[in-house]
């Protein structure tokens, strides 16, 4: 089958869809598949040579143009394809199969309409208060065309049961909807290009984009109240220069250290220098980083919030905590440090990578056929 697979993140870039999306691509190849990827993550001298599918990289212009383009693009490439599975360029898509018909499936791992408002600053409300509000046009508008490209999916894949539970209130038949969780698979034995700079005491570590619901303030908050520790961030995105500030003012910028963006390897070798792994978010998925830290046999310590809880299991391997709640946050680090040799670090048979990439390519074969 030629599946073809538009997505929003893609390395070099970092995260639970840049990890996924090449690793169910290259299975899907040694499966017999044909398979092509098409994203707008620019090369930035990253060596795609390594891929065994074809990958194009649409250039970033002007908005109206880079969308004129990008469904054009698409068009072409539906024509020479059975399926489409979406992790990204959802409207764009939808559109383009207006005029080339073929079957998609969509993978959905947030709202996207809810992320817009929070980016442009529309809305403070969480998730899921979000979806019991009736809010202005711009918001209603991106809601409408979310869920008008969502109708058009043969399934809507979702990696945690919270997630069905929200997909659902989007008027998605729920017989539709197929859980299938992320997994986890070690990196091929690369050495990281990073020297990590020394420990001091305890080592914390966050990997995220960093945005402003991701929370990374309070970790920072949490760290000046932590004595005999460091934290490593690894991420970017449009919140940094104001976590850099803030570590400035809270007088702990030299026990925090900004990594940016990093290769999947040198992800998982900074999360071998760590003593704990923290997540602050007011909203997950369900973060396929949270695996990689198990793997790795590193404690939890993430907001109770989304799919956190289906990975994470209180006092098991990690510590839950309320949202926007410094003072448990706190709390619950200075546990888990304390305590972090007697937390049992595993991941369950559910987010092993034959299953998730068998469960996959029977969904896609099945919207395929069915078409």
């Amino acid at each position: 089958m030629k599946i073809l697979i538009p997505t929003g993140a893609f390395p070099p870039e970092i995260g639970g869809p840049a990890t996924y999306v090449p690793r169910l691509a290259k299975a899907l190849v040694e499966k017999g598949h044909n398979v092509t990827i098409m994203t707008f993550t620019q090369a930035d001298g990253y060596d795609d040579s390594q891929f065994n599918f074809k990958l194009i990289r649409l250039p970033k212009k002007g908005r109206l143009d880079r969308w004129i383009n990008t469904v054009w693009q698409l068009m072409r490439q539906l024509r020479q394809h059975d399926v489409a599975y979406v992790n990204g360029l959802l409207m764009e898509t939808a559109v383009a199969t207006l005029f080339v018909i073929r079957p998609m499936v969509a993978k959905v791992v947030g709202d996207i309409a809810w992320e817009r408002a929070r980016d442009k600053g529309w809305t403070s409300h969480t998730i899921d208060f979000f979806q019991t509000r009736v809010y202005d046009i711009p918001i209603e508008a991106r809601r409408a065309m979310r869920d008008w490209a969502l109708h058009r999916m043969k399934y809507v894949i979702v990696p945690s049961q919270y997630l069905r539970s929200i997909v659902s209130k989007w008027f998605v038949d729920p017989r539709l909807i197929k859980l299938i969780y992320n997994a986890y698979e070690p990196p091929l034995d690369q050495p990281s290009a990073v020297d990590f700079p020394p420990k001091k005491g305890h080592r914390l570590i966050t990997v995220c984009r960093l945005v402003n619901w991701k929370g990374v303030d309070g970790i920072l908050k949490t760290v000046q109240n932590t004595p005999n520790c460091d934290l490593l961030v690894v991420g970017d995105g449009p919140e940094k220069e104001n976590l850099e500030k803030l570590s400035r003012n809270l007088k702990i910028q030299n026990r925090v250290h900004f990594l940016g963006s990093l290769s999947h390897a040198s992800v998982i070798e900074a999360l071998k220098t760590a003593d704990l792994f923290m997540l602050n978010s007011v909203y997950e998925g369900l973060p396929h980083v949270l695996l990689e830290a198990l793997a790795v046999g590193l404690p939890i310590v993430a907001t109770e919030i989304g799919g956190t809880p289906e990975v994470v299991l209180h006092g098991v391997n990690g510590r839950l905590t309320p949202i926007n709640n410094l003072e448990k946050l706190t709390e619950s680090t200075h546990t888990a440090l304390k305590n972090r040799l007697t937390y049992q670090v595993e991941l369950t048979d559910k987010f092993k990578l034959e299953t998730m990439i068998e469960q996959t390519t029977d969904l896609l074969i099945e919207a395929g056929i069915k078409h």
